[in-house]
């Protein structure tokens, strides 16, 4: 996916960040935090982009457990939310097990 211009990539981090990393005596270390950053990054940028709103009832129903319809339209942002939260923790438990 390419960012859209006057955007940062999904993995940028803020250069404050960047100059920490870059300041770490242990590269190892700083490269493992880095991915799990950029991780990190890509995921808030993801659940950025998730518009619940739209998914909100318009009218005033009575309570029907019996009424899945808003769970399956609701199913492929559900989905793809665990998907990104998913990756993180597996960039997490890669770079520190």
């Amino acid at each position: 996916m390419v960012a859209p211009k006057n955007r940062p990539p999904q993995d940028a981090l803020p250069p404050r960040l960047e100059t920490l990393l870059e300041s770490l005596m242990d590269r190892d270390f700083a490269a493992r935090l880095r991915k799990v950053y950029q991780a990190a990054a890509i995921a808030i940028d993801r659940l950025g982009h998730l518009n619940v709103v739209k998914y909100e009832p318009t009218t005033a129903e009575p309570d029907d457990g019996a009424d899945l319809s808003l769970w399956e339209t609701m199913a492929p942002a559900i989905g793809d939310t665990l998907v990104d939260v998913n990756r993180l923790v597996v960039a997490i438990r890669d770079a520190f097990p």
